[in-house]
């Protein structure tokens, strides 16, 4: 199995989409540049992907809105599911996107079978993730160049987590598609996650 971890925005949508809708006298938040979900089509027939949503949108929308908006901006296929919302126990910051998509595959990943992934997004916190990640620009988005890039990028083995993965506490939340998200009371701790990787949730 081959998955995409999606973001949204830098990514389907752009400073120069908002100019464009501004020019023609609106703007909508939750648009998307039609230029750039044509792309991401191209990118999910070619690399024959299964989409999960990594993007911060995760968290103010649930899987069937965003299946639903998805689908009218033209998106052919659909999210099977949401990467955990990470945060460290210590200071309660946001863990890096990169650790979020890595527990995905220890867990979610394991059990389906992933073997391959690709990662679209603006923001390079990817740690370890790194050399599977499509890095668009905010300014324009995902562009046809992107596509040939992740249908080279998707061949690439999955890195093992690196140290820096393991060295503080961690909650994760996840996304369950029929309650949607789990309390916090029950969010998942995890201190190092080596001995967890072949234990899928």
């Amino acid at each position: 199995m081959r998955v995409l971890f999606l973001d949204i925005d830098g990514v389907l949508n752009s400073d120069a989409w908002d100019r464009h809708q501004r020019s023609q006298g609106g703007w909508c938040a939750d648009s998307l540049d039609p230029a750039t979900v044509i792309n991401l089509n191209r990118i999910v027939e070619r690399t024959a992907t299964h989409v999960v949503l990594s993007s911060t949108w995760r968290l103010m929308h649930d899987l069937t809105w965003m299946n639903d908006h998805l689908r009218g901006c033209g998106f052919d296929a659909s999210l099977i599911g949401f990467t955990p919302k990470g945060q460290d126990t210590e200071g309660g910051y946001a863990l890096p996107r990169g650790w979020e998509i890595q527990r995905w595959l220890e867990t979610e990943g394991a059990r389906l079978g992933v073997e391959r992934c690709v990662i679209l997004d603006d923001n390079r916190d990817m740690r370890h993730l790194d050399p599977l990640l499509v890095c668009t620009p905010m300014s324009h988005g995902l562009s046809a160049d992107h596509v040939e890039e992740a249908v080279a990028r998707i061949e690439q083995p999955i890195p093992a987590p690196q140290p820096m993965y393991h060295d503080v506490g961690k909650t994760f939340r996840w996304y369950d598609v029929t309650s949607g998200w789990l309390p916090e009371a029950e969010a998942e701790t995890v201190i190092d996650t080596t001995a967890l990787v072949q234990q899928p949730r």
